[in-house]
């Protein structure tokens, strides 16, 4: 079985034993722990992209921006 359908098989079996779930307690919970994930899910992606060196600087955003905007107002 591959990777993709292993990971929607697990998604299906998650959702399942979410919806069994009575206690609005214990979804909060659940939501919160989900957000957490992400979270740190994005700051792992994040840090992988700048060590690639796949994102640029807030300088050369900027500057981009403007030379962007510049060529698209006239």
């Amino acid at each position: 079985m591959e990777l993709y359908s292993k990971v929607q098989l697990k998604q299906y079996e998650l959702i399942e034993r979410l919806m069994k779930i009575k206690k609005l307690a214990a979804l909060k919970q659940l939501d919160e722990i989900l957000v957490r994930l992400e979270m740190e899910s994005r700051a792992i992606e994040s840090e992988e992209a700048i060590e690639e060196g796949s994102v640029m600087s807030l300088d050369e955003f900027s500057r981009k921006s403007n030379e962007w905007l510049v060529s698209n107002t006239k």
